[in-house]
Protein backbone atom coordinates (compact mmCIF):
# COMPACT_ATOMS: atom_id res chain seq x y z
CA UNK A 1 0.00 0.00 0.00
CA UNK A 2 1.48 3.32 -1.02
CA UNK A 3 1.19 6.29 1.26
CA UNK A 4 0.00 9.67 0.06
CA UNK A 5 2.52 12.47 0.49
CA UNK A 6 1.98 14.36 3.71
CA UNK A 7 1.67 18.15 3.67
CA UNK A 8 4.27 20.21 5.43
CA UNK A 9 3.16 21.42 8.81
CA UNK A 10 1.86 24.95 8.50
CA UNK A 11 4.09 27.84 9.42
CA UNK A 12 3.61 29.34 12.87
CA UNK A 13 3.85 32.95 11.69
CA UNK A 14 1.33 35.09 9.78
CA UNK A 15 0.96 34.06 6.14
CA UNK A 16 0.12 36.73 3.58
CA UNK A 17 -2.37 34.99 1.27
CA UNK A 18 -2.85 37.88 -1.17
CA UNK A 19 -0.54 36.38 -3.81
CA UNK A 20 -2.59 33.17 -3.98
CA UNK A 21 -5.89 34.97 -3.46
CA UNK A 22 -5.47 38.03 -5.66
CA UNK A 23 -6.48 41.56 -4.77
CA UNK A 24 -8.94 42.51 -7.54
CA UNK A 25 -12.65 42.40 -6.64
CA UNK A 26 -13.92 44.24 -9.73
CA UNK A 27 -15.02 41.00 -11.45
CA UNK A 28 -16.14 37.52 -10.48
CA UNK A 29 -18.09 36.30 -7.47
CA UNK A 30 -15.59 34.43 -5.30
CA UNK A 31 -11.89 33.94 -4.58
CA UNK A 32 -10.13 31.22 -2.61
CA UNK A 33 -6.73 30.31 -1.20
CA UNK A 34 -5.43 27.14 0.48
CA UNK A 35 -3.71 27.03 3.86
CA UNK A 36 -1.59 24.04 4.97
CA UNK A 37 -2.65 23.58 8.60
CA UNK A 38 -1.42 20.12 9.63
CA UNK A 39 -0.04 20.23 13.16
CA UNK A 40 -1.93 23.39 14.14
CA UNK A 41 -4.48 23.55 16.94
CA UNK A 42 -6.05 26.87 15.92
CA UNK A 43 -6.34 28.83 12.70
CA UNK A 44 -7.33 32.48 12.20
CA UNK A 45 -7.94 34.29 8.91
CA UNK A 46 -8.21 38.06 8.82
CA UNK A 47 -9.43 40.02 5.77
CA UNK A 48 -10.02 43.66 4.90
CA UNK A 49 -11.56 44.92 1.66
CA UNK A 50 -12.21 48.29 0.04
CA UNK A 51 -15.72 49.14 -1.27
CA UNK A 52 -16.78 45.47 -1.48
CA UNK A 53 -18.35 43.35 1.24
CA UNK A 54 -19.30 39.72 1.22
CA UNK A 55 -19.00 36.48 3.15
CA UNK A 56 -15.80 34.84 4.40
CA UNK A 57 -15.86 31.05 4.72
CA UNK A 58 -13.28 28.56 5.88
CA UNK A 59 -13.63 24.90 4.90
CA UNK A 60 -11.29 22.15 5.96
CA UNK A 61 -10.26 19.88 3.11
CA UNK A 62 -8.50 16.63 2.28
CA UNK A 63 -6.47 15.41 -0.66
CA UNK A 64 -8.59 13.81 -3.41
CA UNK A 65 -6.05 11.01 -3.71
CA UNK A 66 -6.19 10.81 -7.51
CA UNK A 67 -2.62 11.66 -8.43
CA UNK A 68 -0.70 11.90 -5.13
CA UNK A 69 -0.04 15.61 -5.50
CA UNK A 70 -1.76 18.78 -4.36
CA UNK A 71 0.70 21.18 -5.95
CA UNK A 72 -0.35 23.07 -9.05
CA UNK A 73 1.75 24.28 -11.95
CA UNK A 74 2.75 27.49 -10.15
CA UNK A 75 4.01 25.68 -7.04
CA UNK A 76 1.02 26.66 -4.87
CA UNK A 77 -1.48 24.17 -3.45
CA UNK A 78 -4.18 23.63 -6.09
CA UNK A 79 -7.69 23.90 -4.61
CA UNK A 80 -9.06 21.66 -7.38
CA UNK A 81 -6.98 18.76 -6.01
CA UNK A 82 -8.75 18.95 -2.64
CA UNK A 83 -12.16 17.81 -1.44
CA UNK A 84 -13.73 20.25 1.01
CA UNK A 85 -15.54 18.84 4.05
CA UNK A 86 -19.22 19.73 4.34
CA UNK A 87 -19.35 19.66 8.15
CA UNK A 88 -17.14 20.63 11.06
CA UNK A 89 -16.26 23.98 9.51
CA UNK A 90 -16.59 27.29 11.38
CA UNK A 91 -19.58 29.53 10.72
CA UNK A 92 -19.25 32.03 7.88
CA UNK A 93 -18.58 35.65 8.79
CA UNK A 94 -19.83 38.82 7.14
CA UNK A 95 -17.23 41.06 5.53
CA UNK A 96 -18.17 44.76 5.56
CA UNK A 97 -16.40 47.01 3.06
CA UNK A 98 -13.63 49.00 4.72
CA UNK A 99 -13.69 46.91 7.90
CA UNK A 100 -11.65 43.97 9.05
CA UNK A 101 -13.33 40.57 9.49
CA UNK A 102 -11.93 37.54 11.32
CA UNK A 103 -12.79 33.85 11.13
CA UNK A 104 -11.41 31.40 13.71
CA UNK A 105 -11.30 27.61 13.61
CA UNK A 106 -10.17 24.79 15.85
CA UNK A 107 -8.10 22.25 13.92
CA UNK A 108 -8.43 18.54 14.67
CA UNK A 109 -5.70 17.05 12.49
CA UNK A 110 -6.92 18.43 9.18
CA UNK A 111 -4.17 18.97 6.63
CA UNK A 112 -5.66 21.83 4.61
CA UNK A 113 -8.12 24.68 4.94
CA UNK A 114 -9.65 26.62 2.06
CA UNK A 115 -10.52 30.26 2.76
CA UNK A 116 -13.23 31.61 0.45
CA UNK A 117 -14.52 35.14 -0.06
CA UNK A 118 -17.89 35.33 -1.80
CA UNK A 119 -18.71 38.85 -2.97
CA UNK A 120 -20.52 41.04 -5.48
CA UNK A 121 -17.98 42.66 -7.80
CA UNK A 122 -17.78 46.45 -7.80
CA UNK A 123 -15.58 49.16 -9.29
CA UNK A 124 -12.61 49.86 -7.03
CA UNK A 125 -13.08 46.59 -5.15
CA UNK A 126 -9.78 45.50 -3.63
CA UNK A 127 -8.63 43.07 -0.93
CA UNK A 128 -6.26 45.10 1.25
CA UNK A 129 -5.27 42.32 3.62
CA UNK A 130 -5.68 38.56 3.89
CA UNK A 131 -3.55 36.94 6.58
CA UNK A 132 -3.65 33.53 8.20
CA UNK A 133 -2.10 32.70 11.56
CA UNK A 134 -1.76 29.33 13.26
CA UNK A 135 -0.79 27.98 16.67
Amino acid sequence: MSQLPQPDQGPKYPQDLLTAFGTDLTAGTSKSAVIACLGSARLRCRIKTTTVGGTLSLHFARHKGTDNTVVGVNGAIDVTKLTQYGSGNPSDVTVTAGSEAVIDADCHGEAYAVVILTYTAAPGGVVNLLDATQV
